[in-house]
């Protein structure tokens, strides 16, 4: 993969009716220990989903329910604040919790991350989104942020009716969002070399 990156303008729709957590946890539940709207780190706007685990291996939260069509590709993407060296893992999931697909593993930074995870739907149903740890007992809090489900088989940039050449497709922060195809604020980021074939050949000044 080369160094130099655009984004080409494309137009989506993000799933997720709550995707940053501004108005209020709806939509999110824990999975084991607890989950609060927190305003101590966020990636977009003015909160995130503070998780506060207990020494369950696998506690975490989910958002649901997410209404996904059979047969389609989904791409889903979450920004994660992790604890530093602890294992996580985000997913797809029945309305049950049964794991749908193959989970993206990682590990915290104590940074954000964008993790993503794509998966083709073999029912029409409602689907979780789950982040939990990976068979790990840490206690430590973690938060979660720009929660996105969009019907492709790759992620765009993030989306929500807030941001710049997007809106909201019903009530802001509890419906659906839309990044205009006219939009130059978001969209796919394709590198300039493996995706495009563009050389750079020298730079100055950078």
């Amino acid at each position: 993969m080369g160094q130099f990156k655009v984004i080409v303008p494309e137009e989506t729709v993000n799933l997720v009716a709550n995707p940053s957590i501004e108005l209020g946890t709806t939509g999110y539940a824990a999975v084991g220990g607890s989950i609060a709207r927190s305003s101590t780190r966020q990636r977009f706007g003015l909160y995130s989903l503070a998780v506060t685990p207990s020494a369950g291996v696998n506690d975490g939260y989910y958002y649901g329910a997410v209404s996904l069509t059979s047969g389609q590709a989904y791409t889903r993407t979450v920004y994660v604040w992790g604890v530093a060296g602890v294992p996580y893992k985000a997913y797809f999931a029945t309305a049950d919790g049964a794991l749908k697909g193959t989970a993206t593993e990682f590990v915290g930074t104590g940074a954000w991350q964008r993790v993503t995870v794509t998966w083709t739907a073999d029912a029409t149903a409602s689907f979780r989104l789950y982040v939990t740890k990976n068979n790990h007992a840490s206690t430590g809090v973690f938060y979660a942020d720009g929660e996105q489900v969009e019907e492709k088989a790759y992620a765009t940039t993030y989306v929500d009716g807030s941001l710049p050449g997007c809106y909201w497709n019903g009530v802001k922060h509890a419906s659906t969002s839309t990044r205009r195809a006219t939009s130059r604020a978001g969209g796919r980021v394709r590198d300039l070399y493996d995706d495009l074939s563009f050389l750079v050949a020298g730079m100055q000044g950078m």
